[in-house]
């Protein structure tokens, strides 16, 4: 009686637990769309700071399952930061997944429906992480994965990708926003070229927002139309163009309406004909979507390109162009109607947050003349009529002529 009440709230409440810390569970297929069959798969991730040899490792879904890979045995030598993919069949695997190309292991799974509870032993049959999840999680035979949540210590939740994210880190979590938005569906905007200027000269830059109608390769729609008023409302909100090496690109819709939005055959494209069209993706209202570089394809131009967003029938939705050189790890964030602005704090999948950097101020000579250490009385005064101060001697010989003359006066008005 104890043990089935103790499987019935490992269900109600999902258990995340670490044994070293070090190697965790960061995404699981547990109910793929359609069939099961060779189609399940697990994401294991190595958080440590050294390398970590998983051979002799298993994975139990009720049964202890050998992880192996007889063709590259190099592959157990797991490096900090990577991930590596239990598949329950390589081969069917590879080819839901062209683009993959890390660390990949063959082991038997069979991941239940309705919830289930997996352990990860090291060799010597240690625990290394444990997890229960409930189907309330999400990911349940939609296509989609649950994710480990990026503070490694928290719940699962369903990916915001279809196929989920193996290989690479996980997809931002798509965030409700609990209060009114601030940017709101308003008119169509006028086109307007507004120059966008920061305190140093790399940084300048200018955006143009079009109006949706006056895209000459897609379909004009009449703005009267409520399904087109309806995709109107969702938006491009942010992009990161020139990430450092260790980051990639990646560019962010919002969806501001009360209702969801279907965005399935939806086309982002930018200026050079890279496109990404969406698969069959639902936007909460008042909700985010960030789409990554390496899903989408589409490499902004650093030295200025335009975005735009095409709904499933041909019609412009969202379209912003930036021209200049764009800094580097700092987003274009929308902070109001036809309002941009670069900043230092990206937020993908958040609301736009704008931080300028810090003004670099140049100090002109005079300013550094009063800022110096030299004593006050030495410093370099205004110029003046008079002397500020008069030799010794020169003083003497000034007194004594002016004695002289004040004799020579009183001589000649008394004799």
């Amino acid at each position: 009686m104890l043990y089935k009440a103790l499987i019935f709230f490992a269900f109600l409440f999902p258990v995340v637990i670490h044994a070293n810390g070090s190697f965790i569970i960061t995404e699981i297929m547990y109910n793929p769309e359609g069939s099961d069959t060779k189609r399940e798969w697990v994401e294991l991730k190595n958080i440590g700071s050294s390398p970590i040899n998983i051979k002799d490792w298993r994975i139990n879904d009720g049964t202890n399952h050998q992880i192996k890979n007889d063709i590259h045995p190099e592959y157990f030598s797991v490096l900090p930061n990577e991930y590596v993919v239990l598949a329950s069949d390589i081969t069917t695997f590879l080819n839901e997944h062209p683009g993959f190309g890390g660390k990949i292991f063959d082991t038997v799974l069979g991941l239940k429906n309705t919830g289930d509870n997996i352990i990860l032993l090291d060799d010597n049959k240690v625990i290394v992480d444990n997890i229960t999840y409930p189907p309330s999680s999400g990911g349940d035979g939609n296509g989609k994965t649950i994710e480990r949540a990026p503070d490694t210590t928290a719940l699962f939740h369903e990916s915001s990708q279809i196929g989920g994210t193996p290989g690479r880190e996980n997809s931002p979590i798509i965030t409700q926003i609990t209060e009114e938005p601030k940017l709101k569906p308003q008119s169509p905007p006028t086109p307007e070229l507004v120059r966008m200027t920061t305190s140093t000269t790399t940084d300048t830059s200018s955006f143009k927002i079009d109006k949706p109608q006056d895209a000459s390769s897609t379909t004009v729609r009449n703005a009267a139309d409520p399904d087109f008023q309806q995709t109107r409302g969702i938006i491009i909100s942010e992009f990161l163009p020139n990430p450092s090496k260790d980051k990639e690109e990646w560019i962010e819709l919002y969806n501001t309406n009360n209702t969801s939005t279907t965005l399935a055959k939806w086309l982002l494209k930018d200026n050079s004909s890279h496109e990404y069209i969406f698969k069959d993706l639902v936007l909460a209202p008042n909700a985010f979507l960030t789409i990554s570089q390496h899903d989408s394809k589409i490499y902004i131009n650093n030295n200025g390109d335009e975005l735009s967003l095409i709904n499933q029938r041909g019609d412009l939705v969202s379209k912003i162009m930036f021209q200049g050189k764009a800094p580097q790890n700092r987003s274009f964030a929308r902070r109001g109607e036809d309002d941009w602005a670069w900043t230092t704090k990206p937020t993908p999948g958040e609301t736009n947050i704008i931080v300028s950097p810090p003004p670099t101020t140049k100090q002109t000579p005079k300013e550094l003349a009063y800022l110096d250490s030299t004593p006050e009385d030495t410093k370099q005064q205004p110029p003046s009529f008079f002397p500020n101060k008069i030799s010794t001697p020169l003083l003497s010989i000034l007194i004594g002529l002016m004695f002289t003359v004040i004799t020579v006066i009183f001589i000649k008005k008394f004799l």
